[in-house]
């Protein structure tokens, strides 16, 4: 078994984005409500 296929089983689990840091982004950014945004290359993408 690779080792990515034991870690990955719990990754959405203890990948979690932190909430707040979800909100400071969205108040800093100020996109419109709907907005589309491209996430290339940025891992997980729990902070798009």
């Amino acid at each position: 078994m690779a080792i990515y296929d034991s870690i990955g089983k719990q990754y959405t689990k203890t990948r979690i984005p932190d909430p707040r840091i979800v909100k400071t982004i969205i108040n800093l950014l100020n996109l419109p409500q709907g907005s589309i945004l491209a996430d290339i290359g940025a891992g997980t993408g729990g902070y798009t």
